[in-house]
Formats: structure tokens, C-alpha cells, sequence
């Protein structure tokens, strides 16, 4: 698979070699990323293609980007097998098991090209999946930021078994305080603005390793925190 980019990340930093953090912050409208070739050369897919157990024909995508400010456009090139079946089978799962429109999605098909837009927005106060974790066989994909000012987060699993993580995200909207729990035995929590924990201040976009069966944090700013666990 071969890929290509313009989005310049930092806050980069390797965690207990489990996973490895950075941000693209204050990207300009345009940045973008793209991958061409088939979607099973996808690394948190080993090499395979993995198909939706109840959607017949959608594909898991990489889960390693979360927008956490402004808004991104989505588009991919699709391959024959996203047939008119696949495409109502991947409009079920959009508005249904994962309800992408309840924050903000939109889609649109135009001939073998699809296009997603999101802006992002901070109502979201229960733990959900992260965006686009389900797509359709494509030959191209592209993200780009369409607004200025967008951050991009980025979450690779790189112990050996990516398969095993789980990924999810809520928001802790601005001035309220949210109780956040942990799941499995491996857990970091990565906060996109700087939250407070009692008297300790918790850092914008590093990954906490996550010990007590949940921690109590307070937001000053909309903020979204990205929950990384497996057992």
C-alpha cells in the first residue's frame, strides 16, 4: 500500500511500546492524507481483509485518525464489489449501529465515489466509536481537513497485536466534569485540551495509562478524550 500526506504531526511519544501518540495541530485547509491500493494492506488488519459480521461486504478501516478540531472530508474511490447491495448494507450501519449523522455526518455517492464530511462537535457524552470504523473496498482513499485550525489525532497500536485494542471516544463538554471509566486490563486515556484531575492538570493529546477503575476529570474547554484498551 502506498500513502501520502502533508499534515505535519507532533506531540509524538512511544507509551510502554503499546501504542504510539501524535498530532497534526492547527492544520490549514487542504492537508491531506490519501492511500492507494487495496484496504486489506491495512496494518491493524494483518494483511487481511475483515469484513462487518452482521453488514455484508463493509470493510474495517485502520482506526488510527480521530478529528478533534474543525472539520474533514472523506473520499474513496470504490471497487466493483461495493455494489448496490453493499452500498444499502454500508447506509444501514451509517444511520443505525453507529448513527454517524447524530454528530454531524453527511454522505454522498456519486457514481463508483463516495464522500463523508464531518465538522466536529462535542454532545457526544457516552463512549461511541470513533469515526468511519466500517467502509466499502475502495482502491483510494483520501482525508482532508476542509476548514483551517483542524487538529488531527493519531493512535497506533504497535505491540504485536493491534487487533486486540479497543477504540472509543466521548466528550466532556465545556465547564462540566465527566467520570471516565476503564475497560480491560491495558488502558490509556488521550485528551484533546488540557483537563484537570483534583489539583493534577492532565495534558493536551499524551496518553495516560489509565490503573483505578475510573478517574474524574473537569473540563474547562470542549474537550474529547479517546479511551485505547485491550485485555
Amino acid at each position: 500500500m502506498s500513502t501520502d500526506t502533508d499534515f505535519e504531526f507532533t506531540h509524538q511519544a512511544v507509551y510502554d511500546n503499546n501504542i504510539v501518540v501524535a498530532a497534526a495541530v492547527n492544520q490549514p485547509n487542504g492537508r491531506f492524507m490519501s492511500r492507494s491500493d487495496a484496504a486489506s494492506d491495512l496494518p491493524h488488519n494483518f494483511g487481511e481483509i475483515v469484513y462487518h459480521p452482521d453488514y455484508p461486504g463493509l470493510t474495517r478501516s485502520g482506526q488510527n485518525h480521530a478529528l478533534t478540531k474543525g472539520s474533514i472530508k472523506i473520499e474513496l474511490e470504490l471497487e466493483p464489489e461495493a455494489n448496490e447491495e453493499v452500498k444499502a448494507n454500508y447506509i444501514s450501519w451509517f444511520n443505525q449501529e453507529n448513527n454517524l449523522a447524530s454528530i454531524g455526518c453527511k454522505y454522498e455517492f456519486n457514481d463508483n465515489k463516495y464522500t463523508v464530511t464531518y465538522t466536529t462537535e462535542f454532545t457526544q457524552t457516552k463512549w461511541r466509536d470513533i469515526l468511519m470504523t466500517w467502509s466499502m473496498p475502495s482502491s483510494f482513499a483520501k482525508l482532508s481537513v476542509t476548514g483551517d485550525s483542524s487538529d488531527l489525532l493519531c493512535f497506533q497500536r504497535i505491540d504485536g497485536n493491534p487487533d486486540a485494542w479497543t477504540i472509543k471516544y466521548r466528550d466532556i463538554p465545556a465547564g462540566t466534569s465527566a467520570v471516565l471509566e476503564k475497560t480491560g486490563n491495558i488502558c490509556y486515556m488521550i485528551f484533546s485540551e488540557e483537563v484537570t484531575k483534583g489539583s493534577t492538570t492532565l495534558s493536551i493529546y499524551k496518553a495516560y495509562k489509565i490503573t483505578s477503575n475510573n478517574i474524574e476529570v473537569n473540563a474547562s474547554n470542549n474537550t474529547k478524550v479517546f479511551r485505547l484498551s485491550r485485555d
